[in-house]
């Protein structure tokens, strides 16, 4: 039999209590309020498996509480999220210096809201006929809280989170490039002089790609043009917390400019892949390298303002010697008169 009341207070757990405004004190710093959040968070999750407990058979007076405790802990997930950008996140107030890191908040906890209005849903149907997908809503609901734990506490550690996910678009355009390519027996030339990559550099590519790479693969991420754009891509990881974020430098041109370079990079392997003429794989990979110098640029730019240290000299030296090799590679590439299978390998 329904519980009508459990089904009441169910029923008022909807979309805007999970996002009305919360009671949280204004004026507290980032390290305040992600002690608010992982506090909040863990207390959800123990209430949403006491509540899924709750319902079969339903208890009115613990329904009641424990969706009450439930709301109020979203709620004030919401206020620090707007309390750490000074301002709403879903409007334009945000200010330039937190305007990544609560957008990203905003996600994680909005992507929370939607999980939890969908439990409740199902947990109506628990009760009114006996459905268990609760408990596979119940999973996914202790997963969005739990990745609360990874939320950016800077506004470079969020540009750092977001410049790896767009990363999987150079990921999935390397592996179709391996694919369209025959083994080869020969060494390739290293870009890198004698000396070729450290092993940080290839510690990072092999991060971005998700486990430890074959010697083959590493002759092929040393070769130029393709292989030089990729390890740019994932080094810069490294480099973006030696830097400043201002109004001036916001963290929104440098996740453009990554945006831009990850569509130019998957454009090339397109070019390649797809057999087009010598004209049209020149153009993508002229333009790969000119929004590559971009991202360089815009890296070293807010490197040069900060003061002085060793691993700032070091990824200044880094980003000079990276852009020189390319611009080495990509004119004694474009001087060459290969046919194309000459040039598939010079790539």
């Amino acid at each position: 039999m329904a519980d009508n009341g459990g089904l009441k207070v169910l029923g008022k757990a909807d979309d805007r209590r999970l996002a009305s405004e919360p009671a949280t004190e204004p004026g507290k710093t980032t390290p305040d309020l992600m002690t608010l959040v992982t506090r909040a968070a863990a207390q959800m999750r123990q209430d949403v498996t006491a509540l899924s407990l709750s319902v079969s058979p339903a208890k009115t007076s613990t329904i009641t509480t424990l969706t009450g405790k439930i709301l109020a802990a979203q709620q004030e997930l919401v206020g620090c999220t707007r309390l750490l950008g000074g301002a709403s996140p879903y409007d334009n107030t945000t200010p330039p210096l937190r305007s990544l890191i609560t957008a990203v908040w905003a996600e994680r906890v909005s992507a929370l809201g939607r999980e939890l209005s969908r439990y409740m849903e199902a947990l109506v149907k628990k009760i009114q006929s006996g459905n268990d997908a609760y408990l596979s809503q119940t999973g996914l609901v202790w997963e969005a809280i739990d990745a609360l734990a990874e939320l950016p506490r800077t506004e470079a550690d969020a540009l750092v989170q977001r410049w790896k996910r767009d990363g999987g678009l150079v990921k999935d355009a390397w592996e179709e490039f391996k694919e369209s390519l025959e083994d080869e027996d020969e060494e390739g030339e290293n870009p890198f002089g004698d000396e070729g990559l450290g092993d940080d550099d290839f510690a990072d590519l092999e991060a971005t790609l998700g486990g430890n790479m074959t010697p083959e693969e590493r002759r092929r991420a040393e070769a130029p043009l393709l292989g030089l754009h990729q390890i740019l891509h994932a080094t810069v990881p490294r480099y973006i917390p030696l830097g400043t974020i201002t109004k001036a430098l916001p963290s929104a041109s440098i996740l453009g400019a990554g945006s831009d370079f990850a569509n130019a990079f998957d454009e090339a392997v397109g070019a390649l892949s797809t057999g087009q003429d010598v004209a049209d794989i020149k153009e993508a990979m002229g333009d790969l390298g000119t929004k590559a110098r971009k991202v360089c640029n815009e890296i070293a730019e807010r490197i040069r303002v900060e003061p002085e240290s060793e691993d700032r000299k070091k990824a200044l030296d880094s980003l000079r010697k990276w852009t020189e090799k390319l611009d080495e590679t990509t004119k004694a590439w474009e001087e060459s008169a290969f046919g194309m299978s000459e040039m598939m390998d010079a790539l």
